[in-house]
């Protein structure tokens, strides 16, 4: 019976397509709610009142719970590496032209009463650390998928060999025998008998005959 091996590469492309998808939504809304908890956080703990910024944390939760998502097995690794990447390559942007980084984001942000700078996560280097701690994250993640791609692609060959097994031995057992062929422990018929063995027995001296008399 042939066997089947399962569509493994039609699942994962599938599932990094999905990974995809969530990476493009999360990841800018992750960058937003980071502008609004640390905007937030700054403008209260400025006025020296003595308050707790709630709003500002709950966004701040927000964005590391939707980027935890991310790494989590329920996703290819592919959604938080390319993350990462975005993350830290918009920092090191800055190196070549900072003004006009800077530029692509609008002064003020404001939803539901909170007001934020976009670019506040770029500003306070927050970009650069959590993409590198995203890309590093999944190192060992892709390292998984390798040795498991390779289990994968061993074990239907093998399957398919020992599929194959009867076959062989089938066709080992009905090939024609060499019926010429008479020495002992050969590939064919062989006459091993007890009046043989003692007929080309060499005689050793003092040696006694086992077989009864009369022989």
């Amino acid at each position: 019976m042939p066997v089947r091996p399962a569509p493994v590469a039609t699942v994962s492309r599938m599932r990094h397509f999905s990974t995809l998808i969530a990476a493009l939504v999360a990841g800018p809304l992750s960058w937003l709610l980071l502008a609004f908890g640390q905007d937030g956080s700054a403008q209260t703990f400025a006025k020296g009142t003595g308050d707790f910024p709630v709003g500002p944390a709950l966004c701040l939760a927000g964005a590391a719970l939707l980027l935890g998502l991310l790494a989590t097995p329920w996703f290819s690794p592919l959604g938080l590496t390319l993350t990462g990447a975005g993350y830290a390559a918009s920092y090191l942007a800055l190196l070549l032209d900072p003004a006009g980084v800077l530029g692509l984001f609008p002064r003020s942000l404001s939803v539901a009463g909170l007001v934020a700078d976009p670019s506040t996560p770029l500003r306070s280097g927050t970009t650069l650390l959590l993409g590198a701690v995203m890309m590093v994250a999944m190192v060992p993640r892709w390292q998984r998928r390798s040795s498991a791609a390779e289990l994968a692609r061993k074990v239907p060959a093998k399957r398919a060999t020992v599929a194959a097994e009867p076959e062989s031995v089938t066709r080992y057992l009905s090939s024609p025998r060499r019926t010429a062929n008479k020495r002992p422990n050969s590939y064919g018929p062989t006459d091993n008998g007890t009046d043989r063995w003692h007929a080309t027995r060499p005689v050793w001296p003092y040696a006694q005959d086992p077989r009864p008399s009369g022989q």
